[in-house]
Formats: structure tokens, sequence, C-alpha cells
């Protein structure tokens, strides 16, 4: 739901997500009526692998991540989506749906709210979206505000139980930033295994886990493996590894009320 809105379940129930390494936590709740979902979130996901990059110094991010930090977040994610037509009914979804969403993020430092817009529809096995969202950011030394513009383009499809998608997004953060990612996850009875690779157009040096230094030319790439298993139907639980470009290990649970799931 960071990346666009629209991608929150409408799916009648109740859901929550945390993901934690090292100490770090981060927490998502959702939940739907069948026709609108709403959900909150305490991660912006900048700086993961899902995520848009990061408006740090360059430096504090070249010790951050030789520190194995993940990055802090200073927003607070709000978000409401909703069926615009297609809806799905006993589990059936229709051959053409399509959701609006809209967003709002609390930027703790500034005291500011920003908000977007989100789109997104299906076309049979394939799926689309678009969203685009305002936000700010403080400079840490001259205290100076600005204002810029996030936006992202999502394009997939689900070929059996094999889903692929492709991701571009786009901060005018200055300088300008862009991300492009390709996920494939396949689906068995009780499990779910997801592959990324992600590259990275930006004014950051990528560190190096291997020599302690650094790169700073593009594409800075990464990659990501995802593994969840479901209990039950309630509650998934997962390990990845490079969610926080950290090239480190994390854990998810997700326990879920209901007929409800979480989409990113």
């Amino acid at each position: 739901m960071q990346a666009n809105p629209a991608a929150l379940t409408v799916d009648r129930g109740f859901g929550a997500e945390m993901i934690t390494y090292a100490g770090h936590y981060e927490l998502a709740v959702v939940s739907g009526t069948g026709a609108i979902g709403g959900g909150f979130s305490t991660s912006n996901t900048e700086g993961s692998f899902f995520g848009i990059t990061t408006t740090e110094d360059s430096i504090d991010q070249v010790e951050r991540r030789l520190a194995k930090k993940p990055y802090e977040s200073d927003r607070l994610t709000f978000v409401l989506a909703g069926n615009i037509f297609g809806r799905k009914k006993k589990k059936k979804r229709k051959f053409i749906s399509a959701n609006i969403g809209l967003i709002a993020k609390h930027n703790k430092q500034t005291g500011n709210y920003n908000g977007g817009l989100g789109l997104s529809g299906t076309l049979g096995i394939f799926n689309f979206g678009y969203a685009r969202y305002r936000d700010d950011h403080k400079d840490k030394l001259s205290g100076e505000e600005s204002t810029y513009y996030n936006q992202s383009l999502s394009v997939g499809g689900k070929f059996a139980n094999v889903a692929v998608d492709y991701i571009y997004m786009e901060s005018h953060a200055f300088p300008v930033s862009y991300v492009r990612m390709l996920t494939a996850t396949i689906f068995a009875k009780k499990a779910m295994f997801t592959y990324g690779l992600r590259s990275e157009y930006s004014k950051f040096i990528k560190t190096s886990a291997f020599t302690q230094g650094v790169e700073s030319k593009d594409p800075k790439n990464d990659t990501f493996m995802g593994a969840q298993y479901i209990f039950k139907k309630k509650v998934v639980l997962g390990i990845f590894y490079n969610y926080f470009l950290l090239r480190e290990y994390s854990f998810n649970l997700d326990p879920y009320i209901l007929r409800t799931h979480l989409h990113g």
C-alpha cells in the first residue's frame, strides 16, 4: 500500500503485518468491508528493496549501511481504497476490475501532511497500477524545507501459480532518482517464494558487503529473496533476505482475521 494506495486490499476482514530486524520493527494494519478498505503503517518503505530512495545525506547513508542499520522513517502513512467496478464476489474476481486509493503521509520532521492518489486494475490475468503523491523533506543542517513528488507505475500478471510484476518508481527529491524492480512469486499450497531484482539510479553510494568499500556507478543492483508459510490460513510467518538493502535476514509475521490479506 506504500507504493500505490489503490493496491490495498478491500476484502472483508482485518489483518496486520510486522517486519523485524535487529531491534527495528515496522507495523502495518489493514481492514476491509468488501467494497472499501483502510490501513496505516509506521513504515514508509524508503530505503528498502520495495521502496523509493531516501532523502538522507549520502554520507549518512554510507555510515548507516556499513553499520547495518535500517533507515528510520519519520512518516506515518494512512491509506483508503475503494472498488470502482468489478468487485469480487464469492471469492471470484471479475475479468475487469478497477480500484482507487487515497494516501496521506504525516512527516514528523516538518509536521506536515501530504497526500496523493492511486489507481489499480485487472484485465484477466494481468494487473496494472499508477500512483502519485506529494512529500517533503527538512534539511538537517540548514533547516530548510522542500516539497517534491513521488510516482510509481506497475504492470504484472499471474500465470497458473506464478506471479510476475514490474514496478517503476520515481522520486523528484533533488536530484531526481528512480528504481526499477522485477519480482517473481511462486505460490504453493501453504507457502510462497519470492525472488526480486532491483536497479537504482540515484546520487547515493552503494556499500559493498564483502570489501566494506563503496560503489558510486549506476545502476546499483540488488536482489531479494523471501519465503513465507501459512499456518491454518490465519497466520503467515516469513523470512526475507535483503529487505532493508543491508544484505540482512529479517522476519515477518502476518496474523489475519476473517478473509483478508496484505498487498505491498
